[in-house]
């Protein structure tokens, strides 16, 4: 699991985990936090993505295969007008690694990340 922080006023934070999905064990464990329904919704069998804001949590889910492995971007205590920002970007987007969520979701909240220090626009 990787873990990015963007701001030092702020607590969002972005989560990344991923399985192959060949490796039974990889997918258990890869699917355990994630809530049933949104991975219902994902079709391993062609390259997709379906996405999930919870309100009760604040946070925001980002499922996607490429048919040979899964990926989850979450983003914990993300408002739900920040949510709806960064579904927008990312909605945009047809190829996705870590930097090219990371790069997403600074646009869609106008901050730039470092891999030193988090700094803002």
């Amino acid at each position: 699991m990787r873990r990015y922080i963007f701001e030092e006023w702020t607590i969002v934070e972005i989560f990344h985990t991923q399985a192959r999905i060949d490796d039974a064990g990889a997918m258990a464990t890869f699917t355990a936090p994630i809530p049933t329904d949104l991975i219902s919704a994902l079709d391993l069998k062609e390259s997709c993505f379906v996405m999930e804001y919870e309100d009760e949590t604040r946070t925001l889910r980002w499922v996607g295969t490429d048919c040979r492995q899964v990926v989850c971007f979450t983003l914990t205590d993300i408002s739900a007008p920040d949510a709806a920002k960064v579904q927008e970007k990312i909605e945009s987007i047809t190829y996705f690694a870590d930097e090219t969520f990371i790069y997403a979701v600074c646009a869609a909240l106008n901050v730039r990340f470092s891999s030193r220090k988090p700094i803002q626009h």
